[in-house]
């Protein structure tokens, strides 16, 4: 007999669709971007994403605890767009971050990449991965500690908050028993696990979390990749233990043109 899968708080992480920023980001540093919208692939691959969270969490998403995105347009229009194509848009109202954001590059926003990343400041680069940073912005290191500061120390507690009380409201006793012994509805727990949070975010950041989870050194994040429209599956058990469940999940938008 298999063992019982391990309860625990699921945390979708969603690159944005493929934005203005996405297709000059081999000659500039995009950064930020605020402004940048989706392109008309990125909005179709926003669409594709909409049947793969229906086929995971069920008609108008009922297993979803929670919807956040970043307030980059890019992000925000990708998260607008999937939870319309899985006709859950008014059931899921999305809460924006900018603890979402891609990382602040700083003095480098925009800039040419010939002109900034000289072969000086690619060694620097190489010998400090996790805190090389440009003038004026962020490091690896200082994205990856606001972004799962939020969502580990903030958005994970509340989501056990919520699906605690919502378990209380519906009777449920234990472990998925309702009060009368019939089955209780996924995510329903007394002990608050089984929620499952949406985050529609940007590349960079998703791949800090997968070194957090992973807990790999920092040139991991160079050699982790998140196709435009990709998830990546994080589980958060009773004890706070992060497990990586899925990475760069991107079949439903592979085919995507």
């Amino acid at each position: 007999m298999a063992p019982a899968p391990t309860p625990m708080t699921t945390v979708l992480l969603i690159r944005h669709g493929e934005s203005e920023a996405n297709v000059r980001e081999d000659t500039h540093i995009a950064g930020r971007s605020p402004a940048a919208a989706l392109t008309p692939k990125g909005l179709r691959q926003a669409a594709a994403i909409g049947p793969m969270l229906r086929a995971r969490y069920g008609p108008s998403l009922s297993r979803v605890t929670a919807v956040y995105a970043s307030p980059a347009v890019r992000a925000a229009d990708t998260a607008k767009a999937a939870l319309a194509a899985a006709g859950a848009a008014a059931a899921h109202p999305v809460t924006l971050s900018e603890e979402l954001l891609e990382i602040d590059q700083g003095e480098w926003e925009d800039a040419l990449r010939a002109e900034v990343l000289t072969p000086v400041v690619r060694a620097a680069e190489q010998r400090d991965p996790g805190h090389h940073h440009a003038p004026g912005g962020e490091s690896a290191a200082m994205v990856e500690e606001r972004a799962a500061g939020f969502l580990f120390r903030q958005v994970i507690p509340d989501t056990i908050a919520t699906v605690a009380a919502a378990a209380v409201a519906a009777g449920v006793n234990g472990v998925g028993a309702k009060a009368d012994g019939a089955a209780a509805s996924a995510p329903l727990r007394a002990d608050g696990l089984g929620g499952v949070v949406l985050v529609f975010t940007h590349g960079f950041v998703i791949k800090t979390l997968v070194r957090r989870v992973l807990g790999g050194g920092w040139d991991s994040v160079g050699r982790t990749h998140v196709s435009n429209g990709g998830a990546v599956e994080v589980g958060v058990t009773a004890d706070g233990s992060l497990i990586l469940l899925r990475c760069n999940d991107d079949a439903h938008v592979r085919e995507v043109v």
